[in-house]
C-alpha cells in the first residue's frame, strides 16, 4: 500500500511516501544484518554548511539527524538475494531501474533517535 504523505504538488513540500508491507519481516532481519555487516556510522546530513574557516562541507554531521547508517552499494551487497528481491520490487515500484539509483542506504535508530526535517 503506497500512501504520498506529502509533496511538491499537494503541499508544496518534500516527497514523504509511505510503502506499508513493502518488506517482510524475514527480509527486514537480513537488511539489518546486512547493514550491521558492513558496519553502521555516523549519519550526515547532505547540504551546505559554512564551516568556521570559510570552508562549505557538503556532508556534515547535524544535531537534527542522529542515526547510524550502513551503504548497500558494492557488488557484493547488490548482489545478495534479499537485497536483489528488494531492490527489484522498488524498481518496479517506480519504474525506474537500479542502474538508475543509487544503493539502498540502511539506517538505523536507537531509542531516542531521530531525524528532524
Amino acid at each position: 500500500h503506497v500512501k504520498i504523505l506529502s509533496s511538491p504538488k499537494t503541499n508544496n513540500g518534500a516527497w514523504i511516501i509511505s510503502l506499508e508491507n513493502l518488506l517482510s519481516a524475514k527480509e527486514a532481519e537480513r537488511l539489518i544484518e546486512i547493514g550491521a555487516e558492513i558496519g553502521y556510522k555516523r549519519s550526515y546530513t547532505v547540504g551546505e554548511e559554512l564551516l568556521e574557516d570559510g570552508h562549505q562541507e557538503n556532508f556534515y554531521e547535524d544535531e537534527d539527524r542522529t542515526s547510524t547508517s550502513a551503504w548497500c552499494d558494492t557488488e557484493e551487497c547488490e548482489s545478495d538475494p534479499t537485497v536483489k528481491a528488494v531492490t527489484d520490487r522498488i524498481s518496479a515500484l517506480i519504474d525506474i531501474p537500479m542502474k538508475n539509483s543509487e544503493g539502498l542506504q540502511l539506517l538505523n535508530y536507537e531509542e531516542g533517535q531521530y531525524y528532524d526535517v
